[in-house]
């Protein structure tokens, strides 16, 4: 097993065609331990005590994150897992549309400045900029294009590649409507940056990348406006920072949207209720 760093750009990137389909399923998985562990937590009656550091982010339940006078950032991972189909596929790359806020805006084919015009402002990214907030790329065994392993050493083990990015911008959600207004956030492209080299999603679930997010949400408020976006269909840009990910012909699902609820810390939370039954206590003796 070898790890390989190559120093050559893929000027496009594009869903490999093979003779056999997959059906791919994307979802959020929790990209750091402290996010996990929140969730483990018991906030009014609330817990989801499964959740461990990898695993996908139920959109069943609100996703519990920091309040906003914490300001502790969270991580979360996109992942993609093939559900159905006779046979892996193979990619050379692709891209996928982190929704977190709204824009005014009635087209989807150009860019956001900056987050300035955005509706919302309950999530933002946590670093400097939006593009310095994508992180922890991974490494994926490399195939060409005909299935065969990538081994550019002739030694018999596959070589791995760490994903690169070919930009990463903001963008509204492409919808095939003028509406405004309408979801926006960071489209990131990928590759894995080395010629002939594509990659797999098979039945083990797949993690491409992490984005690392700020709340600014008030204790106990919900904000709904976290959503992996796939657009499935054979319109817009494909594979250059539009919502296309991994080509359109093997999505299974249209992406996911996460509830968010900010929560104050355990220890925040149990002072809280202390002094809210101390305040009934003194009312029932008046």
């Amino acid at each position: 097993m070898k790890h390989t760093s190559k120093a050559f750009v893929v000027l496009a990137v594009a869903g490999i065609t093979s003779p056999a389909t997959a059906q791919l399923r994307f979802f959020f998985a929790y990209g750091d331990a402290n996010l996990a562990t929140l969730q483990t937590k018991n906030y009014a009656g609330v817990s989801n005590p499964s959740a461990t550091l990898g695993s996908e982010i139920p959109s069943n339940a609100p996703l519990k994150v920091w309040k906003r006078s914490e300001g502790k950032p969270f991580r979360v991972s996109v992942m993609a897992v093939r559900t159905g189909g006779n046979a892996d596929r193979l990619y050379q790359g692709g891209s996928v549309l982190a929704m977190y806020d709204r824009v005014a805006a009635t087209s989807s084919v150009g860019t956001i400045a900056s987050e300035l015009s955005f509706l919302d402002r309950m999530i933002n990214f946590a670093d400097i900029s939006a593009s310095a907030s994508v992180c922890n790329f991974a490494s994926l065994p490399a195939y060409y294009n005909d299935g065969s392993i990538y081994d550019n050493e002739g030694d018999g083990e596959i070589d791995y590649f760490q994903i690169q990015t070919l930009n990463r911008v903001l963008r509204p959600q492409y919808t095939g409507d003028t509406s405004s207004p309408r979801g926006v956030g960071l489209s990131v492209a990928f590759t894995l940056g080395t010629p002939g080299a594509h990659f797999k999603v098979g039945y083990t679930p797949v993690r491409f990348f992490d984005l690392t997010l700020r709340s600014n949400i008030n204790p106990f408020e919900t904000y709904n406006g976290l959503s992996l976006f796939v657009y499935k269909g054979a319109t817009g840009t494909p594979n250059v920072g539009s919502s296309t990910f991994l080509g359109s012909n093997d999505i299974a699902n249209t992406g996911t949207n996460l509830t968010l609820q900010a929560v104050p810390e355990p220890s925040t939370a149990t002072a809280l209720v202390a002094s809210l039954i101390a305040l009934r206590y003194r009312n029932r003796r008046k």
